[in-house]
């Protein structure tokens, strides 16, 4: 039981994750959609978990479009979680653990001349 006006308790290892992931341009007419909640029940969370989730819900060749030839995050794919942009350091292991109502948003840009 928790006091009236007590701060909410930290989310605990385990609890629901639930990431809400966006899509636009080329990768919008790829997916099919622009718009899709993914769930995960427990453990750690990372941006790398939420990929292969991806990929394992619209087919082994969307991997090509997050991943280049050596397996590294593809730099014209652009991940911005809760608007900021995903950084180099953070990478594809961003803990997403526990957070609720990320909006991912993963984008090719626009080319040609």
């Amino acid at each position: 039981m928790t006091t009236p006006g007590a701060p909410e308790p930290p989310e605990r290892p385990g609890s629901t994750t639930t990431v809400t992931v966006s899509y636009f341009g080329n990768m919008k007419r790829r997916m099919g959609l622009s718009e899709e909640e993914v769930v995960f029940d427990d453990g750690p969370v990372t941006v790398r978990d939420l990929l292969v989730r991806l990929a394992g819900r619209h087919g082994d060749d969307v991997t090509e479009l997050f991943y280049n030839q050596y397996g590294w995050l593809d730099p014209r794919c652009l991940i911005f979680i809760e608007d900021e942009a995903l950084t180099q350091v953070e990478g594809l292991e961003a803990d997403l653990t526990g957070v609720t109502g990320v909006r991912l948003t993963l984008a090719l840009p626009i080319t040609g001349g």
